[in-house]
């Protein structure tokens, strides 16, 4: 049993007011200062139990350094290629050649395919990527046949 030895100040101690000298009777001839009347604590726990889990194998089987153990490696590749959002394309479709609005879906589905490539959803930007695609295609075949159309009118005029 270890017994908890408290070091009190060297400076002699000054009478509380708090304690009446009834109370100080009541110990009768003993110095209620002194830690000749204390008691003595339990032992406290050792600092280092001993592990509560069991290791994985046993020490027999746990390899020893320089032998060789058999490991198998499983691959997986992962196609993390971030889809083009063909903003641009769809500016210029929006700005100059924007037949039936087609220029305008395709700015929208551009800067979705923006937003979920920022959020990190590959499968959602290839998506409106694939969507935005399709119509700057569209709008860009039918802007360039009208503005064809509108050159060879304009100079048979002439």
């Amino acid at each position: 049993m270890k017994v908890v030895w408290l070091k009190l100040c060297s400076a002699p101690l000054q009478r509380d007011p708090v304690l009446s000298t009834a109370s100080l009777q009541s110990f009768g001839n003993r110095n209620p200062f002194s830690l000749k009347h204390h008691k003595t604590l339990p032992a406290s726990p050792p600092l280092n139990p001993a592990p509560m889990y069991q290791p994985s194998r046993p020490m027999a089987q746990q390899p020893i350094m320089g032998q060789s153990t058999s490991v198998q490696h499983t691959t997986v590749n992962i196609n993390r290629e971030m889809p083009q959002d063909f903003f641009i394309w769809s500016l210029m479709n929006f700005l100059y050649c924007n037949p039936l609005c087609v220029g305008l879906a395709a700015l929208i589905h551009s800067v979705k395919s923006r937003d979920m490539k920022v959020a990190g959803d590959v499968e959602g930007a290839r998506r409106y990527a694939s969507t935005a695609w399709t119509l700057n295609r569209i709008a860009t075949t039918v802007g360039l046949l009208g503005f064809i159309i509108f050159i060879v009118l304009f100079t048979r005029r002439y």
